[in-house]
């Protein structure tokens, strides 16, 4: 895989180094990819076994788009100004595309992906991914799987001038080995991989939000991510409902948010006041309007019947392909929020690697807070001198990237993090107890990455990373980015001793029974819904050439047959 990628220190050595690929051309040369040619090792695993439903490569083309060979691409642009839609191709990554559509909301970090498109005229760009903590970048050429009509067999803009989606795909491919490696997923790893932001997924429908969502905690959650300035974006799991729901909202797509408000209409002659919790959500489907058909949606009444409402709505930015909902609709109709927050300046940033090793009492396989063990866990220790706000991401080895599995089964270990208050001088936590204990990741998951924020007040604390289980050797990065300077009193990545110094630890009395639903983990149940329609769609475009193929195969069966008759004959004359 190290050929997939490089980890260049930042994006003006990549600029450099695709600056020294074109130096290396001659005057005319077009860029042509060694480590992920035009051929069927770049598209399947085994080009030779395509997976069930998939086309053979030999009706599959390479199209070039500065040559414009891909259909309707006549004066081709990275990005317009004004984006087109993402359409979904053959492949099943509607994860990867809603990622890019959440990051489609902050334009800036879409177009910080691609590190250069200076050399598109000579076939490269340069893109970058961020896996583990750290920015891995992507050198691909333009060359587009296509049918032989010149139709992208992947996915695509709606807008036919726009590069950008089909070249992030191609990158994102290239990364993982295969545009077949990227075939299913989850939305919040992929968002993590476009933003290098902590990401995650909540399900809003289980029973552990359930208080959450009634005491108005999550609306006041997502309200503070929003005015923080993070992506947010809310979908409905279609394997909880297959249909579309009455509403008109559809299921398996990612519709980002724009805007979170209360607004306030007075009492009229016919109406009693009103207070409403209103989200703006955004189409990138091209679905119209985002298909919603409900209460504040284009058409409803309650816009004439709330003209205060539609004042102040009307005096908002305008937004392309955007709706509103209330949020008791919105939580009818949807129920998952991805969430991706980053502290947008860091004061402090840094990345430790490390290993639970079992056994080892400083950087040992400890297990959850429940076991004695837990202090043997590797520990992270920093000091805050002002109210700070702390941005922590836990990853294991990512198992897409290394060995191309899917996500749905490369998962064993459940992970998490507790962030513990110190005091004396001990240079670790010495032993888990529930009022030393500051914050913790949002779950334990069988998952690549967990994470979590808090505000930390004055004072020595220790980032804790733990599995579930005791004695689960995994190597994983730990991620800590806050927007005040704090002290990091680890020397890199090595592990601070266990030793005799003061500590009020043993003051404060037998730990007793670990609380919270957070340290219950959390099963994963697999790779994100998919569109299935959008693959068929695309497939049918290359029915025609499949048949074609057939019908040639089948002619040169039949030559095969007729050759091998005559040479029959020609052996029993002989004899």
């Amino acid at each position: 895989m190290a050929e997939s990628y490089n980890e260049y220190s930042d994006d003006n050595e990549a600029q450099a180094k695709e600056a020294a690929i074109i130096e290396g051309l001659g005057d005319d040369g077009l860029w042509e990819d060694p480590h992920f040619p035009a051929s069927g090792g770049s598209i399947y695993k085994d080009s030779s076994r395509p997976p069930l439903g998939f086309f053979p490569v030999e009706v599959i083309d390479w199209s070039r788009i500065n040559q414009l060979e891909v259909r309707g691409m006549s004066s081709p642009v990275t990005m317009s100004d004004e984006m087109g839609y993402l359409q979904q191709g053959a492949l099943n990554n509607c994860y990867f595309l809603s990622a890019l559509a959440l990051l489609s909301t902050k334009r800036d970090l879409l177009e910080a992906l691609i590190v250069s498109d200076d050399n598109r005229g000579r076939g490269i760009y340069t893109i970058k991914f961020n896996k583990g903590g750290r920015w891995l970048y992507v050198h691909v050429d333009d060359r587009i799987p296509c049918n032989r009509s010149g139709d992208p067999y992947f996915s695509r803009s709606s807008d036919p001038q726009e590069a950008w989606v089909m070249i992030l795909e191609k990158a994102y491919a290239k990364l993982h080995g295969c545009y077949e490696s990227i075939r299913g997923g989850h939305v919040e790893y992929s968002l993590q991989d476009v933003t290098g932001f902590a990401s995650s997924r909540l399900r809003l429908s289980e029973v552990r939000f359930a208080s959450d969502v009634s005491s108005g905690a999550m609306w006041q959650r997502v309200r503070g991510r929003y005015n923080g300035g993070h992506i947010l974006g809310f979908s409905r799991s279609r394997s909880s409902d297959p249909r579309s729901h009455e509403g008109g909202l559809l299921g398996g797509h990612v519709y980002p948010v724009v805007e979170v408000c209360e607004l306030h209409a007075d009492a009229t002659a016919d109406l009693e006041a009103l207070d409403v919790q209103l989200v703006r959500l955004v189409d990138r489907w091209g679905i119209g309007g985002g298909g919603w058909k409900g209460d504040w949606s284009p058409g409803s009444g309650l816009w004439e019947d709330y003209p205060d409402i539609k004042k102040i709505v009307d005096k908002k930015a305008d937004v392309k392909d955007s709706f509103w909902i209330s949020w008791g609709d919105l939580l009818k109709n949807l129920n998952q929020l991805f969430e991706g927050y980053d502290v947008p300046e860091p004061a402090t940033k840094v990345l430790y690697s490390g290993s639970w090793i079992s056994g080892d009492v400083k950087t040992g396989a400890g297990g959850n807070p429940s076991n004695d063990s837990f202090p043997q866990n590797p520990q992270y220790a920093f000091a805050c001198n002002e109210p700070t706000t702390v941005v922590i991401t836990l990853n294991q080895t990512d198992q897409m990237l290394t060995s191309g599995l899917l996500y749905a089964s490369s998962y064993t270990s459940a992970i998490g993090f507790c962030v513990m208050k110190i005091t004396g001088t001990k240079a670790r936590s010495t032993k888990f107890h529930p009022k030393k204990l500051a914050f913790t990741s949002s779950t334990f998951a069988k998952v690549r990455s967990v994470s979590g924020t808090a505000e930390l007040m004055p004072g020595r604390y220790a980032v804790v990373p733990c599995t579930v289980e005791v004695d689960a050797e995994l190597d994983f990065t730990v991620e800590v980015k806050s927007d005040k300077g704090v002290i990091l009193e680890n020397s890199g990545d090595k592990m601070s001793s266990q030793d005799d110094e003061e500590s009020d630890d043993e003051e404060l009395g037998e730990k007793g029974e670990v609380e919270g639903g957070w340290l219950t983990p959390n099963v994963e149940d697999g790779v994100e819904d998919d569109d299935e329609t959008r693959g068929l769609q695309s497939m049918m475009l290359m029915v025609g050439d499949l048949a074609t193929y057939v019908r040639e195969v089948g002619g040169e069966v039949k030559g095969l047959e007729e050759q091998c008759r005559e040479l029959e004959a020609k052996i029993d004359s002989a004899l």
